[in-house]
């Protein structure tokens, strides 16, 4: 687990007990699952997965080396066995974006990583064969919430401690569908998604229905409730960091729920 900090008695306070300086993490995110062998890939349910222990990932193909100056145009993304992936061969996976693209045409990487729009023929595909209906140019994220949203036997499947299966996948869709911001205070963590967390408004931890889900820094999920505030007062760390890192913008923008972590 990462933690952010540089400043304020929290940070000062473990410096002083671990007699050491603390360097500052610009970014937390969980780790993507890229460039997965189709050997490790698991096509059930009409659609691709890879498991890593417990994790269960929703998978896409796609082309990491392409002549995008030749098509002028980026690879897509496919998920599941449309006509184009039935035409041709070299796929890789990943569960998230962006990916890496090598362009063959310049002998070398494109100077960013790439989000890349979903193939037409599995958008067609999905009419029939997916949960719902996945438009042409949808990104990655919507594919993996749709899924969630499903009642299909990998989407509610659960894990010891009661999260499903593809929780940390679903995780990192809703947070990145708001764009690394919280939904209540508004804060934007895009640097810092550690501090983004995701809240079943119902309290289920197997609910990930679309509307029962949603984002929240860690102050805001703190001081949901009184269960919540007490839970996370056994183990301050993570909200005093935060607080102590965006102490200004919290004295403006969310004044309340500060007042409710210092009271109680």
């Amino acid at each position: 687990m990462i933690y952010n900090f540089l400043k304020g008695t929290t940070a000062n306070k473990i410096k002083e007990i671990t007699k050491s300086e603390i360097e500052r993490t610009s970014q937390y995110f969980i780790e993507p699952i890229e460039n997965i062998n189709y050997s490790k890939i698991e096509y059930t349910d009409k659609r691709f997965f890879f498991t890593k222990g417990e994790d269960t990932f929703l998978m896409f193909a796609y082309k990491s080396t392409y002549r995008t100056l030749h098509y002028n145009s980026l690879p897509k993304y496919h998920v599941c066995q449309c006509k184009t992936r039935e035409e041709y061969a070299g796929f890789t996976y990943a569960s998230a974006m962006p990916v890496e693209i090598y362009c063959r045409d310049q002998n070398q990487t494109l100077d960013k990583f790439q989000y890349l729009e979903l193939c037409s023929n599995c958008a067609t595909a999905s009419q029939n064969a997916f949960y719902g209906f996945l438009a042409k140019g949808k990104p990655w994220y919507d594919y993996v919430i749709q899924y969630a949203n499903s009642k299909n036997e990998i989407a509610t499947k659960t894990k010891q401690n009661g999260y499903v299966i593809m929780w940390k996948q679903i995780s990192q869709a809703i947070r990145e569908r708001v764009d690394f911001c919280c939904e209540n205070c508004h804060i934007n963590l895009v640097q810092e998604s550690f501090f983004l967390e995701v809240h079943h408004k119902d309290y289920n931890k197997k609910n990930n229905s679309d509307n029962n889900l949603i984002a929240l820094c860690v102050l805001c999920h703190a001081t949901v409730d009184d269960k919540h505030l007490r839970n996370f007062k056994s183990v301050p760390l993570k909200v005093e960091t935060f607080i102590d890192s965006y102490l200004s913008y919290i004295d403006n923008h969310n004044k309340q729920r500060l007042l409710i972590w210092q009271q109680k």
